[in-house]
């Protein structure tokens, strides 16, 4: 059982590592330029790395980063990131945590710790598992619901430069 338990972890874990980026945005030249994962790219451009010019598309994964098709020249890029989550230096006193988080925490340290122990623990230790797993689920719609608001502020300043009447159109189609 404990086999299949550490099985099933590692493939979640795998999972919500394919999800993860902190890269959230990119521009090429000041157009945008759409993000996927290496595994869509590669299944829908399977000869990819072998072709160069003017990138349509990035793949990205956490913070590495590669361009579609290859560049075939030196351009302009930005990226708005997402921070990595503060972490204290080894030897420090404390890690802020909120008291509505600690319970939940314990729970899963308890659960963690009986893996170990395997048997009729280890398997009481699945409820408090689940309830950290709805506690952080309940995190992520919090989240989730958050940044709802802020999605349609990175493309504003991009959207409101378009949209200026007093813009400059450039005559034959040029960019």
């Amino acid at each position: 059982m404990r086999g299949q338990y550490a099985a099933m972890r590692y493939q979640q874990s795998v999972e919500l590592a394919r999800e993860a980026r902190s890269i959230i945005r990119l521009t090429l030249a000041g157009s945008p330029l759409p993000i996927d994962s290496f595994a869509a790219i590669d299944a829908a451009l399977p000869y990819w790395r072998n072709q160069s010019s003017r990138p349509y598309l990035a793949g990205v994964l956490y913070d590495f980063l590669a361009f579609a098709p290859v560049p075939n020249a030196a351009y302009g890029i930005e990226a708005d990131v997402v921070q990595s989550a503060p972490i204290p230096a080894t030897g420090a006193d404390f890690m802020p945590i909120g008291g509505e988080d600690l319970d939940h925490i314990m729970d899963y340290a308890v659960h963690w710790l009986t893996f170990k122990c395997g048997g009729k623990e280890f398997e009481d230790s699945f409820q408090r598992y689940d309830g950290f797993m709805r506690a952080a689920a309940d995190r992520g719609r919090i989240n989730k619901a958050k940044i709802r608001y802020l999605v349609p502020l990175l493309g504003q300043a991009q959207k409101e430069s378009a949209e200026r009447p007093d813009m400059i159109q450039e005559k034959g189609g040029g960019g």
